[in-house]
């Protein structure tokens, strides 16, 4: 078993491994676009590149801070945020890959605001990994809903899809490095998107779980976060 300072050291040599290549793609994917001849499907091969990578590098940027955090190099900010803001941009900037599959996110919120101590940067990775979780296994015309409620001294966000569903052994290696769920047609990825969102909860002393009623009943993936002193005290 790694210790904690060799699981830190090795997401940041991942985080390193991604971003090499990834330089090459962007650079000559630039390349292409500077052609003035470049039809309309091009340009948009292009834009759907650029958007892919700036995710990737998003992801790598993540492990970086985790690898720093976990290694003492960094402490976690610990900016005061309200996690439904946060909540409703990431929805916003997600959507139009929603709307490619006929797939609608209903987002349901509390009525009064909550403000939570961290990394804005970091929740919002979470929650980006959770909904590409929910697109990735959902089928087309389904929903995703997205539910904010406060249990106690902590924010509960809950992800909860239509999709392909999980049998209970799946459930207890989910949130494990390199673990990927569903059949062979969806896997893609490196399987730490998930691993992440662990990762990020628990930064925060939080945590994250995930249920599931079994094959084609979907899964309800469950991501909380103490609430801040603010919030306590309104």
């Amino acid at each position: 078993m790694p210790s904690q300072d060799q699981g830190a050291k090795l997401l940041a040599l991942i985080a390193h491994e991604i971003r090499s290549p990834l330089s090459v793609i962007t650079n000559t994917a630039q390349l292409l676009n500077m052609n003035e001849d470049a039809t309309p499907e091009e340009r948009a091969c292009y834009e759907l590149i650029m958007r892919q990578a700036r995710q990737i590098d998003d992801t790598a940027n993540t492990l970086i801070s985790i690898s720093r955090i976990k290694l003492g190099k960094d402490p976690i900010p610990r900016d005061d945020f309200l996690l439904c803001e946060q909540l409703f941009e990431v929805i916003e900037s997600s959507r139009h890959l929603f709307e490619k599959k006929s797939m609608r996110v209903r987002l349901e919120t509390p009525p009064h605001a909550t403000t939570v101590s961290g990394s804005k940067i970091l929740f919002k990775q979470a929650m980006i990994n959770l909904l590409n979780n929910a697109l990735k296994f959902s089928p087309s015309n389904s929903n995703v809903h997205v539910n904010v409620s406060q249990e106690n001294e902590r924010v509960v966000v809950s992800v909860k899809d239509e999709g392909r569903g999980l049998d209970p052994n799946e459930t207890r290696s989910l949130f494990s490095l390199y673990v990927q769920s569903g059949d062979n047609s969806n896997r893609s990825g490196l399987g730490m998107g998930l691993y992440l969102v662990k990762k990020i909860a628990r930064l925060h002393g939080g945590g994250v779980s995930v249920s599931s009623e079994g094959h084609g009943k979907g899964c309800d993936f469950r991501l909380w976060l103490p609430i801040s002193d603010s919030s306590l005290m309104a």
